[in-house]
């Protein structure tokens, strides 16, 4: 390419008049930067953001081939992929889909970027036209959300653990609606599998043993009437038939009135073990008690 037509594509170049300084006036003023090279991969085109972004100044790279711009892990065969670029007939694209490509400072440190490419056909040859947006920021953004994501997930995986060790359960209720969601495991804890579980208080009510629902009923609304959290001791009758007793706590979500308040939020767990632990020993000592009264001793 003749340095005349090299002047014509720079900002500051010896033909600042008409159609080229305006051109100039968009190259300067685009807050990406602008790189241009010809088929022999050298910089015939380089603006301001350019400057700013990869620390060159426009007289250090011109004429030098764009590889300067690029890590060296990355220069071999990028001459040929832009010649094959060249050659498809394609006029634009994204560079780098879907991976990141990197760029390099004058500084040696390399740095993300995002960049689409194309080609202009002109009588002295083809030239590429590069827009370059460093994305450094973004990527660590990016990078910092995916390990957010992932710590989010691996503390969710911690939690189910627990809650299946521990046999505790979770669930939620919308005062209004009276729908109501449970956990994996508390289905676990209730004995009931998910698809079987009306999804509301009237359900939860006809799975707790006739014996026990209306002490229930009357405790939740007692709660739910005065704003108490609600602590109650139930059995309930499984998918096989078998009873379970069960501890349910629950609490208001969140502070004050509003619609938070009419919601609430809660634990379940089973205490079969203890419940029969505690029938054993109340039977030992109503033995005990028996046993002292007919033999009349303390």
């Amino acid at each position: 390419m003749r340095p005349s037509s090299i002047d014509s594509l720079n900002p500051g170049g010896s033909n600042p008049g008409g159609s080229a300084a305006l051109l100039a006036g968009v190259l300067e003023s685009a807050m990406d930067a602008i790189i241009t090279v010809d088929e022999q991969q050298r910089i015939v085109m380089y603006n301001l953001a350019a400057e700013h972004i990869f620390g060159w100044s426009r007289q250090e790279v011109l004429l030098q081939p764009l590889e300067k711009l690029m890590p060296q892990r990355f220069r071999a065969g990028h001459a040929q992929n832009v010649e094959r670029y060249g050659n498809s007939g394609v006029t634009s694209r994204r560079m780098g889909v879907p991976r990141v490509i990197h760029g390099l400072r004058r500084s040696g440190e390399e740095f993300p970027l995002d960049a689409s490419i194309s080609v202009l056909h002109t009588p002295e040859g083809k030239l590429f036209t590069t827009i370059v947006r460093d994305i450094t920021e973004l990527d660590r953004l990016q990078r910092e959300q995916a390990d957010n994501d992932a710590r989010l997930r691996e503390s969710q995986r911690r939690l189910q653990v627990a809650q299946r060790l521990a046999r505790i359960g979770y669930w939620q209720i919308d005062l209004d609606t009276n729908l109501m969601w449970w956990c994996d495991e508390a289905h676990e804890v209730l004995g009931v599998q998910s698809s079987l579980l009306d999804a509301s208080y009237e359900g939860l009510l006809r799975l707790i043993h006739p014996g026990d629902r209306q002490a229930f009923a009357a405790a939740r609304d007692a709660a739910v009437q005065a704003a108490l959290p609600l602590d109650a001791e139930f059995r309930v009758i499984t998918d096989s038939g078998a009873e379970r007793w069960i501890h349910l706590l629950g609490w208001i979500e969140g502070e004050g009135g509003g619609l938070q308040a009419r919601r609430r939020t809660g634990l379940i767990r089973e205490i079969t073990n203890r419940k029969r632990s505690e029938g054993v020993i109340a039977r030992s000592l109503e033995l005990l008690n028996r046993t002292g009264a007919l033999a009349r001793v303390g």
